[in-house]
């Protein structure tokens, strides 16, 4: 399959600079300035977040910022919408849906994007070490990977956490109660039921490859990024799996060797990055598995 180049930018950034927003677009961290950029669907930028002001995230419509220990959310063009001082608290999400969340050590917290109310809050018992926040296509669940993974969503008694036993989140289906993780060494991918962790589909990682990053980009495909070479290079192959079994569908064929892919809030999108610049995608034409145009007519 080859994918329609959809729009690019010459800001580049490493992988871990490029955060996807819940309403659609990225947050990305010139590593020349450290300044943040909120920018759209079609990587234009629409507001900039200085680097001395901490920990940025973004729903679209408001920026979250933690400056040594105190949260603030502005609207886009910089109007201060409440400010707080919440002891421990290193880094906050907005997740798009009225939520604000924080990470205090191993407590995780949720508060009311619009007037910084306390939700709840509910210890993890180990602090995640790094975190990749993740959001859910629909509407139930915020995902939170690191050395280990959970998932939370509000509650009217406060908030629920559910863990990910053993196995690092990637992303959440878009359309069904199922998640995306891999096992920490890259070696497999898997496809969970979000209620009882029970694995739907599996794919063993092919000897002397690494799984790199996988995510949902649409109802029916997962994209997964796999090193080929032990890391040798930073050559990468860029394959569609079925969404529900993991069986390849198609190889990527860029028109030129893409790196780092990151989720898109949009369907049948996703992201591409390296020092060069951001690459969009989309799905356009055959899978290698899908019949020739007169074929299923002959069959």
């Amino acid at each position: 399959m080859r994918p329609r180049l959809i729009a690019e930018s010459c800001v580049g950034a490493a992988s871990g600079q490029v955060r996807p927003v819940a309403g659609g677009g990225w947050l990305v961290t010139d590593p020349d300035d450290d300044a943040t950029r909120l920018l759209c669907r079609r990587l234009h930028a629409r507001a900039t977040v200085d680097g001395g002001c901490g920990v940025v995230s973004s729903d679209g419509t408001h920026l979250g910022t933690v400056t040594d220990g105190v949260v603030t959310v502005e609207d886009l063009h910089g109007r201060q919408v409440w400010r707080k001082a919440l002891e421990g608290v290193t880094e906050c999400h907005l997740d798009g849906r009225g939520v604000l969340w924080t990470l205090a050590g191993d407590r995780l917290g949720a508060r009311e994007t619009a007037t910084g109310r306390l939700i709840g809050e509910a210890l993890l018992g180990v602090h995640p070490g790094w975190s990749t926040w993740i959001d859910d296509p629909r509407g139930d669940w915020t995902g939170l990977a690191g050395d280990r993974s959970w998932l939370a969503r509000p509650t009217t008694a406060g908030i629920a956490v559910r863990p990910v036993p053993d196995v690092t989140l990637t992303d959440l289906h878009r359309t069904e109660p199922r998640y995306l993780a891999s096992t920490r060494d890259g070696t497999r991918l898997t496809v969970r039921d979000v209620a009882t962790n029970a694995v739907a589909a599996d794919k063993p990682t092919d000897p002397g490859a690494c799984l790199l990053a996988s995510t949902a980009v649409s109802e029916s495909l997962v994209l997964a990024a796999y090193n080929l070479d032990d890391h040798g290079t930073e050559l990468e192959r860029h394959l569609l799996l079925s969404a529900a079994t993991l069986s390849v569908r198609s190889a990527v064929r860029y028109p030129a060797p893409q790196r780092d892919v990151h989720r898109s809030a949009e369907p049948g999108t996703w992201l591409t990055s390296d020092a060069e610049g951001l690459r969009l995608w989309r799905l356009d034409g055959l899978l290698d598995d899908d019949p020739l145009p007169g074929q299923q007519a002959l069959f």
